[in-house]
Parts: structure tokens; sequence; C-alpha cells
């Protein structure tokens, strides 16, 4: 079968209206996900350097500044506006109605955006966190912006909301350029939008999900580069790249292999047009990445003596895998903990829980597995419980030799991420390989439509992975709702100020706030003095 239409060019395919609206919303959600954060990072550095303080009402101006900049991007009439603002305020009201009550949440990404909004910034100051300090800050930088704007933390988990905005239409411009199916497209784009790792960390602080949505970003980019060289694209690589920098220290390994491709192509093609547009594209990423939103923590490492990626290298490093990782996973390969984990049942299990990987046969579901999503960090198998079976299935969906460049990239990058991460066996360490059978059901469900067999096992696979997130949104929902209740039944009658001490190192302040209370933090010595006059709100706080 010959697929050399879908192989090179040089020339920019003419856009649809369709493919002109997939990518002007794409372009607006991803704005306003990035100018607030592009923003206040580069107010951080100016107040570091010249004493500058930080400009008020940044989250507003930065969504007229997305709506300013789409309208002239794109002529985008103001009905469509008004419908991508309305998605806005609505998840903004999603946001703000649910607690983050996660593990992560509350040990460091909410204290890290508390430090930020009473305008201590963490060039100058310390959060009293090694995490908060040294983490990479895009969403943090983003969620502080909606807090102050907004006077409460919640509504800044709409990040999550608007990267799967922006995925979901970037993969629809993807898909388009490679099948004329819309019915294809749109299972493709929903499935890569929410996906089970998606799903999960809704309605919290994670932000593995997120780094997961600029990688697939970097991916698609950089394959419709290969295809049509089209300025749109470069553009979202160069955004993506910056982002995926600065949001975890294993966000170098996206764009560093993407651009690293790129490059690998361009000069095997002998094509130094594209190939000095993809040096300049990832000098702009990389200036923008580490001198500006990402100063903190990359050059303010480097100025204070510690490694690049302190705390997790060089000197004084944290080992934060030991202990999370399951029984026997610190002493295999790699390769062996991914192949088991992904044949596994989908749990949350530690070194410290004494439990062992349970195996189980591709396509079975047990209602515990289901549970274990109802937390943002499933362990083991935490791509779905229906994941393996569409993994394996999909290995059967295409002839491989007959790909060409255009359909071979993103699955050769996809590979390339996995295996270059030492705990891709962590879903939420690799979330790109949810990309994998979704994209071979997407080639073999259109591509090949003309062998029915491969058309029909696209078509399957297709519907075993909706299924796979659909299975994960009950429980997300249930756990989410418990622990929305639970805190207002267990804040009932308290107003104004009160003792507090906070358990765990799980912040409390931006909690309470929402319920008009003003805490006064005790220590320990405090506490334990006066102990029964204190009430336990679960593993979270004392209030007296």
């Amino acid at each position: 079968m010959q697929l050399s239409v879908l192989t090179e060019t040089s020339e920019i395919a003419p856009q649809s209206s369709i493919e002109k609206i997939y990518a002007e919303t794409s372009f607006f959600f991803l704005l306003v996900l990035t100018l607030p954060a592009l923003s206040a990072s580069t107010g951080s550095i100016l107040e570091f350097f010249f004493k500058i303080q930080p400009l008020p009402n940044i989250f507003p101006a930065s969504i007229i500044a997305s709506v300013g900049l789409t309208v002239f991007a794109f002529k985008t009439p103001w009905y469509r506006i008004c419908v991508y603002l309305s998605f806005l305020i609505a998840f903004l009201l999603v946001s703000y109605l649910n607690f983050d009550l996660s593990w992560d949440g509350l040990a460091y990404h909410q204290r890290a955006i508390q430090h930020m909004v009473e305008n201590k910034n963490l060039l100058l100051s310390s959060s009293g966190s090694i995490w908060a300090d040294y983490y990479p800050k895009a969403t943090w930088y983003f969620a502080a912006e909606v807090y102050r704007s907004l006077g409460d933390i919640q509504p800044g988990k709409i990040y999550h909301w608007l990267a799967a905005l922006f995925i979901f239409s970037y993969s629809l411009r993807f898909s388009s350029k490679i099948t004329h199916y819309k019915w294809a497209q749109y299972f493709f784009a929903s499935i890569i939008a929410f996906n089970p790792i998606s799903i999960s960390q809704m309605e919290t602080f994670y932000l593995d999900s997120t780094l997961g949505v600029f990688t697939f970003a970097i991916i698609f980019s950089v394959t419709l580069i290969i295809k049509e060289d089209n300025r749109f694209d470069w553009l979202i690589l160069i955004i993506s790249s910056t982002i995926a920098i600065n949001l975890k220290f294993s966000g170098f390994a996206p764009p560093f292999l993407g651009f690293s491709f790129l490059t690998a192509y361009t000069l095997l093609k002998r094509n130094f047009t594209l190939f000095n547009k993809c040096l300049l594209a990832g000098l702009i990423a990389l200036f923008i990445a580490l001198g500006t939103l990402g100063f903190d923590p990359y050059i303010k490492n480097l100025l204070h003596g510690k490694h690049l990626l302190h705390p997790l290298y060089g000197q004084g490093k944290v080992d934060i895998m030991a202990l999370n990782s399951p029984p026997g996973f610190t002493t295999r390969n790699r390769f062996t903990n991914l192949g088991v984990s992904i044949l596994s049942k989908s749990e949350n299990i530690s070194e410290l829980s004494g439990k062992t990987p349970q195996l189980k046969v591709p396509g079975t579901v047990f209602r515990s597995e289901l549970l274990g999503f109802e937390i943002p960090d499933v362990r083991l198998a935490g791509w779905g419980v229906l994941f393996s079976l569409a993994l394996i299935s999909s290995f059967f969906a295409v002839n491989y030799r007959t790909l060409g460049i255009v359909l071979s990239t993103p699955l050769i990058l996809i590979v390339l991420l996995t295996v270059v991460h030492p705990e891709s066996w962590w879903a939420r360490y690799s979330p790109q390989l949810i990309a994998l059978p979704t994209l071979l059901a997407l080639y073999s469900s259109t591509i090949y439509a003309p062998s029915r067999r491969r058309k029909y096992l696209g078509i399957f696979i297709f519907l075993v992975l909706i299924l796979n997130s659909l299975l994960v949104i009950p429980n997300k929902y249930h756990a989410t709702s418990v622990g929305n209740d639970f805190i207002k039944n267990s804040l009932v009658g308290y107003k104004g100020n009160h003792e507090v001490y906070e358990l765990r190192g799980f912040i409390a302040t931006p909690l309470l706030k929402r319920f008009n209370i003003s805490p006064h933090l005790v220590s320990k010595e405090e506490l334990e003095k006066d102990i029964g006059s204190f009430k336990k709100v679960q593993d979270f706080f004392y209030i007296k």
C-alpha cells in the first residue's frame, strides 16, 4: 500500500475553514494558559534585579490580550470569542467548587502558590518547602495570578481544563492532516485530551497530565512541521517546549528529543532552510524556558552554586523514588518494570505497602482497580484498566513497513520518550504512552480502511480506549464529591480567628480562607499542651 501522499511535502497546504477553527481554538486556550505564567515570571525577575513590584491584574489582562491576539491572527468572529470565554468562565466555576485534597497538592503545590500570592518572591525568600523553592513553577505562576484576581486558590486548577481544551483542538488539527474521517478525528482528540491520567488529576494541582499535554503538542507539531512546515506549528512547538521545561525537570526530554529528531531529519534530507528554522526555534524556546519562565529554578540554582536540576541531582540530592516504587522495582531494569506495570492490575502500591504487583489477563477489569483511580497518581497500570488490551491489539493494527516518515515520526518519539525515562512504569511519568495505541487506531481505522480487518481492529481499539477513560470518571467524581462534603461538614460553625496546627506539612490557610477562617498557626508543642481543645480534621490539620 502506497502512503506517499502522507510523507513529505515542502508546501504549506491551504487550511480549510474547520482546520482554521481547530488552530484558532488551540491558540486561544494556549495563550490564556501561557501569558499569565510568562508575565508573572518576568515580574519576579524584575523584582529580583530592580526591586520593581509585580504588576496587578495579570490574569484578566492576559485574557484580554489572548482575545486581542486571537482576533488579530485569525479574524475570529465575536460569537466564537464568546464561546471561548463561556468555556473559561464555566471551568473557573467548576475549579472553584472542588477542593484539592491531594497529597502533593497540600504538601507543596498550594504552599508555593500561597507564598507567591502573599507577594513573597521565591527568588528572594523561602517557602519552607524544598520542593516549592526549587521545582519548576509554570503552573504555580499561573495559579497564583488566578488566585490574586479571584481571591481563592481553587480556581487556579483550571490549567488542567485549559490544557485539555488546547490539546483537544490541536489534536483535531493534527488528525485532520492524517485523515478526512471526522468521527476518527474526534475519537482521537477525545482520548488524547481526556485519558485516565488527565481525568484522575483534574481538580488537583498535580501537573503530570499537563506535561503530557505539552508532550503531545511537541510530538504532533514536529510531525506536522515535517509534513508541511507551517509557521503555526513552529509557534506551538516553541511555546510547548518552553512550558514543558517549566513543569517538571523531566520536561526537558520532550523538546530535546523533538528538536533532535527534527534536526536529524533536516540533515538527512539536506534541507538547510528547515535546519536553520529548527536551530532558531530551539534557541528561542531555550532562551524563554531558562531565561524568563525558568529563571526560577534553573538560573537560581546556578547562582546559588547548585546543580541545574537541584534537588533531584547534584550535592545533597533527594531520592524520591526509593519508597514510592513497588517492591522489587528499584532492583530491576526499566523495561521489565514497564512491562510489569502495563500488564498488572491498576493499583497504588509502594515499597511500604508490602504488596506485590498482580498480573492480569488484558481486558479483564476488577472493581479494586477502578477504586484506585480515586487518587491522582496510580502507580501500576495508571494508563487505565483496559490499556493493556488496547496496546497489545494495536501492535497488529498496521503494516509498519508502509508508514513513511510522517506517520512514523510520532510513534518513534513516543517510544523514545518512554524508554529514556528510568521510571516510565509510573504512568504519571510517561503519559505520552497513551497516544501509541491511539495513533495506531487512527491509522488502522482510516488509512488502512480498505482492509476490513485492520479497519475494524482500529475501531475496536478506539472503543476500548474510550471505555478505558469513561471507567475512571465515576470513582473520580465520587472521590471529589466526598472530599468536598467532608471539608464542608468538618468546618461547620467555624469562623473568624482560630488556632490551627498543620499536619504532615499540609498547608491549611487557603482552604480555611474559603470558610472565612483566619488561622493562627501553632507549634506542635502548643498543640500538645491543649490537644483536648482541638478538633482533628482527618490527616489535614487540627483546629481549635
